[in-house]
């Protein structure tokens, strides 16, 4: 091979990772991963795998006060993710599912805020968790480095009783 077609093969390449790294960074395809990535770990019941899903500073205690009361942030989120997992292992012989359709994104520099349908059927969350439409979810920034979005908070979700 020669020189020339040496160079124009790795700045082939080259191109190639760059617009790779910049597909992959797209807040957008970054928020509908980690939608796809919480659908996945509630079908395989891993409340650890939803819970890498949540950003840090989800406000657990600000958006379901009636379970986790005034207790600390981070003790608030380790006892949501023991609850998420206690009630999968309660509905382990039913079928589980959580669908999110997106119906919009609003990608602005500091967040991304979706719109969309949630839908969880079976055992106890069937019972628990309404249908909800045009629900809005909002996503931070989690790492510069990855470009990975989590789920940052969203409008309140009223339990049935």
């Amino acid at each position: 091979m020669s020189r020339g077609r040496l160079i124009a093969a790795l700045l082939a390449a080259l191109a190639l990772l760059v617009v790779e790294e910049v597909w992959r960074r797209d807040p957008e395809r970054q928020v509908r991963a980690s939608l796809a990535r919480i659908e996945a770990a509630f079908q395989d019941r891993d409340a650890s795998g939803i819970f890498s899903e949540v950003h840090q500073d989800y406000p657990v205690t600000v958006l379901w006060p009636s379970l986790f009361g005034d207790h600390d942030p981070a003790t608030a989120r380790d006892q949501a993710r023991r609850l998420l997992a206690v009630l999968f292992l309660q509905s382990r012989d039913q079928v589980l599912s959580c669908r999110i359709t997106v119906r919009r994104l609003d990608v602005t520099d500091v967040v991304v805020v979706a719109r969309g349908d949630l839908a969880v059927d079976g055992g106890i969350f069937g019972q628990a968790v309404p249908l909800l439409s045009d629900h809005r979810f909002t996503f931070r920034r989690t790492s510069w480095l990855t470009g990975r979005y989590a789920l940052d908070g969203h409008e309140p979700i009223a339990l049935r009783q």
